[in-house]
């Protein structure tokens, strides 16, 4: 009895030990400790990018499902043979979703980065994987359209990521380089520190998307008094780095409207006008306001009033924190004609 007691012993403190090890990871994740992992959360990180890698080349194999219901996502490891002193661990996604106009959002998930690392690189590369140190090549884009010098890249012009003093980024940052999902599919992200050494290295591959709210009750906005009647459906699609992909099909707005405005505000009702407030954004997250033209963020219609489209966005918010948040309609000169509420 006592020999099978103490067997029975080891086995849970074998299995309790092994539980605090993928804590211990998972904390790293979430916390963003400076610290470096231990040799076995090391091991455990690998372990399940490798796990979702084979998820993620599952889903490039999926044929049945529209292209415009995918993103692109790399899996992050330190730099092969990386040039950045003091052994870097590297480790976390970077997601590329595309506009309906070939633009996209470069959103970051990372750690292990250098601390306060400011204005930083993160750019798509020419070459398809991460195996040596020349490998991923330079930057990648469309020479043909864009121009082939080097001040023709786009690359040099985009946003470049922020570090936390704990060497985290969650940035975002938009671009255009005229390739799209197709032609940015198994191409090689690369991840570099303010002296343009590369830190962190991943291959792009097709994900699908996931939570999704919805608003199809929009109406006229309150106190509105003009002709115009708004009425259509808003689905706002979210995935685990919490950017999103927010569509839209609608009737009832001005015609040949060019760019205007349609965002999640901070308000969460429609009922009265001084209640549905600004534009909803973490400002501890993105400092300048997302809901922007700039950022690929609006609606355009037809001869008819008529609008149908989508753009990918990131506002710091996840899903739960936009549940019940006012969406808003704007006209040509900004006013406020529409307004439904997401659920």
């Amino acid at each position: 009895g006592k020999h099978t007691t103490f067997e029975s012993s080891m086995k849970l403190s074998l299995v309790l030990l092994s539980l605090v090890a993928a804590v211990s990871a998972k904390d790293l994740l979430l916390r963003g400790d400076r610290t470096k992992p231990t040799s076995d959360q090391r091991a455990l990180m690998s372990k399940g990018r490798d796990k979702r890698k084979k998820v993620q080349d599952t889903t490039s194999s999926d044929d049945d499902k529209d292209d415009a219901e995918y993103f692109l996502r790399a899996e992050i490891a330190t730099y092969p043979g990386t040039k950045v002193e003091g052994d870097p661990f590297v480790w976390g996604q970077v997601n590329l979703r595309f506009n309906a106009d070939g633009s996209f959002l470069t959103k970051l998930n990372v750690n292990g980065l250098l601390p306060g690392c400011t204005n930083c690189g993160a750019h798509v590369h020419v070459g398809t994987s991460c195996d040596d140190f020349d490998a991923p090549g330079g930057h990648y884009w469309n020479k043909d359209a864009l121009g082939d010098q080097v001040a023709d890249d786009p690359w040099n012009s985009v946003g470049g990521y922020n570090a936390t003093s704990q060497g985290i980024t969650t940035s975002g940052s938009y671009i255009d380089t005229k390739l799209g999902l197709e032609e940015n599919d198994g191409h090689a992200v690369v991840i570099h520190t303010d002296g343009g050494d590369r830190i962190g290295c991943g291959v792009l591959g097709k994900v699908a998307p996931d939570l999704e709210l919805e608003s199809d009750n929009i109406d006229r906005y309150p106190g509105y008094a003009g002709p115009l009647t708004p009425s259509g459906s808003v689905k706002v699609v979210f995935a685990n780095d919490e950017s999103m992909k927010f569509s839209y099909k609608m009737a009832g707005l001005p015609v040949d409207c060019y760019k205007c405005g349609v965002h999640i505000h901070t308000g969460v009702t429609c009922d009265a006008a001084d209640q549905v407030l600004g534009h909803y954004w973490d400002t501890s997250e993105q400092a300048d306001d997302p809901w922007t033209s700039a950022s690929g963020v609006y609606y355009s219609t037809d001869e008819d009033g008529d609008a149908e489209g989508f753009f990918h966005l990131f506002s710091g918010f996840n899903y739960n924190e936009n549940i019940g948040h006012a969406v808003v309609f704007h006209a040509q000169d900004g006013s406020r004609i529409g307004c439904g509420t997401l659920e």
